[in-house]
């Protein structure tokens, strides 16, 4: 299914939960959220909505990645970085402490986004998709598969 439709009277999904966008043309370039609606005040409707989703995406991972480093990995806070990928949801640079994730994320319920979370940080422990690697993700997730295979196909 669609997962957006970035127009005046479009929709967008945001951790799973469709919204109706409204475009309301005005110089403010705010982003306003009412029940299940989106009021975009912006002249550019399509660069506000973007950057409003990637503030979106990256407080979530802030505060998740957090969490998962306090109760199940024993990491510092590595660098996040939110961007768009064309055949990937994430990326994990463990030689300069980075995490990047797919801008798109953020269209996709909390505990799909999650399952990329864990992938990635796995990958501080054991940097290759071994058996090992999975071991490390099943412990922590243990319905993985079921989470991550929402994204199959989404790109």
């Amino acid at each position: 299914k669609p997962l957006y439709d970035f127009q005046d009277g479009g929709f967008v999904y945001v951790f799973g939960k469709r919204y109706a966008l409204k475009h309301v043309v005005d110089q403010r370039a705010t982003v306003e959220e009412h029940g299940n609606c989106l009021d975009i005040h912006s002249y550019d409707f399509e660069k506000t909505l973007s950057q409003y989703l990637a503030r979106k995406l990256y407080g979530y991972l802030q505060t998740r990645i957090s969490y998962y480093l306090q109760h199940d990995f024993a990491l510092s806070m590595p660098r996040i970085i939110v961007k768009p990928y064309r055949s990937r949801w994430g990326s994990c640079y463990y030689e300069r402490q980075e995490v990047a994730f797919n801008c798109m994320l953020v269209h996709f319920d909390t505990r799909v986004i999650d399952s990329v979370i864990i992938h990635e940080l796995c990958h501080f422990l054991v940097s290759n998709h071994s058996k090992t690697f999975y071991q490390e993700v099943y412990k922590r997730m243990p319905d993985y598969d079921y989470w991550h295979e929402q994204l199959r196909g989404a790109l």
